[in-house]
């Protein structure tokens, strides 16, 4: 979706819409990163430690109140997403390091290689729409192309980089999908 932004906002709303892709952007990033401290939250809930999560809180509050008011003068609403955003930063890693000290978790061996897959995917989209013509093409065959390399790409990758996790994955996902 990351990819596809500007062109699923064309595609849905028209071309006057486009600046909002920005945000559509923004947000994604967001639902990538609130699940995982949503996690974290609970994890240390459950472990009896309401007091990190409080400091998860504060330390966010912090960085958002640093960057907030510079952000939105600099870049308006967007500058106010980011700050957003990069509030989310420093409180995840205080909350995996917390949970890292409580239960044996290695929380970089799930959250590095997806990132990894996404960084190499959005790379590849840069190269392949600098040495093809893709932006020239129809709104919907130009959608339907950068979706299909996205979804493959990071599928295909990420199957690579962990094959049994993404095997497992994949399996659930089937019988959740058979179960209903």
């Amino acid at each position: 979706m990351f990819i596809v932004a500007f062109d699923f906002i064309a595609l849905l709303y028209g071309e006057a819409w486009l600046p909002s892709s920005q945000f559509l952007r923004i947000l994604i990033i967001y639902t990538t990163l609130r699940p995982l401290q949503d996690n974290a939250v609970n994890i240390l809930l459950a472990m009896g430690k309401p007091q990190l999560t409080m400091r998860i809180n504060v330390i966010q509050l912090v960085v958002l109140t640093i960057l907030g008011l510079p952000f939105t003068l600099i870049w308006g609403a967007i500058g106010t997403s980011i700050a957003v955003v990069l509030a989310f930063g420093p409180g995840l890693a205080i909350a995996y390091y917390d949970i890292t000290k409580i239960i044996s978790f290695k929380p970089l061996s799930s959250i590095v290689p997806p990132m990894l897959v996404f960084l190499i995917v959005l790379a590849g989209y840069v190269v392949l729409n600098h040495l093809t013509h893709i932006g020239q093409a129809p709104l919907l065959q130009r959608f339907i192309a950068k979706s299909v390399y996205s979804f493959t790409a990071f599928f295909f990758l990420l199957f690579v980089l962990q094959p049994r996790v993404t095997q497992e994955r994949f399996s659930y996902f089937i019988s959740l999908i058979k179960q209903s």
